[in-house]
C-alpha cells in the first residue's frame, strides 16, 4: 500500500470515509467468535485502505522503487536546475554563468 500518500490531508479524509463505509457495510455481530471479528475488522481496513491509498511498485530491479520520501519532484527538479548551472559555469567560465550558478538554490527544500 502506498502509506506515504497518508501525508495529504486529503487522502487521509478519503480513507477515514472509506473506512467508517466498510465498517458500516460489515458490521461485528454478536454471533461473531473472536476470529470471526478480526477478520471482518482486518478485510474492512485492508479493502479501505486499497481503495483509498492504492498500492505501489515493489519491484526491486526498478530503479525508482526505494524513493526517499521526502525526495519530491519538485526537490528533483530544483537539483537538475543547480547541476545545470554548475555545468553551465564549469563550461563557459563566465561572470554571468557563476552568477547564475550562485542564484540557484545552494540547498533544496525538502
Amino acid at each position: 500500500m502506498n502509506v506515504e500518500s497518508l501525508r495529504d490531508p486529503t487522502i487521509e479524509e478519503l480513507y477515514k470515509n472509506r473506512l467508517n463505509g466498510k465498517i458500516e457495510e460489515n458490521p461485528k455481530t454478536e454471533e461473531d467468535d473472536v476470529k470471526g471479528s478480526w477478520e471482518k475488522i482486518k478485510n474492512n481496513i485492508l479493502t479501505a485502505a486499497y481503495e483509498a491509498l492504492g498500492t505501489r511498485i515493489s519491484n526491486r530491479s526498478k530503479k525508482n522503487t526505494n524513493r526517499i520520501p521526502w525526495f519530491r519532484m519538485e526537490v528533483a527538479e530544483r537539483c537538475r536546475e543547480k547541476k545545470h548551472a554548475y555545468l553551465t559555469y564549469r563550461t563557459l567560465r563566465t561572470p554571468e554563468s557563476y552568477n547564475e550558478y550562485q542564484k540557484s538554490e545552494t540547498r533544496p527544500q525538502r
